[in-house]
C-alpha cells in the first residue's frame, strides 16, 4: 500500500538474509539494518563518508 501512495519505501531493521530475500520481492527502495551493518556512531559515519568507503 505505501508504494501506492509514496515514490520511495524504505524498510529498516533487516536482521537476517531471509527477511532480506522476502522483502527483496516487494516494491522496497532501500533496505537497513544489522544484516548489513551494525549501528556506527555519527563521527564513524561522516568518517566513512569522507574516506568514501
Amino acid at each position: 500500500m505505501a508504494a501506492t501512495c509514496v515514490k520511495h519505501v524504505n524498510v529498516s531493521g533487516v536482521a537476517s538474509k531471509e527477511i532480506r530475500d522476502v522483502l527483496r520481492s516487494m516494491p522496497v527502495t532501500t533496505l537497513q539494518g544489522s544484516y548489513y551493518s551494525a549501528p556506527v556512531t555519527k563521527a564513524e559515519f561522516l568518517a566513512a563518508e569522507l574516506l568514501g568507503k
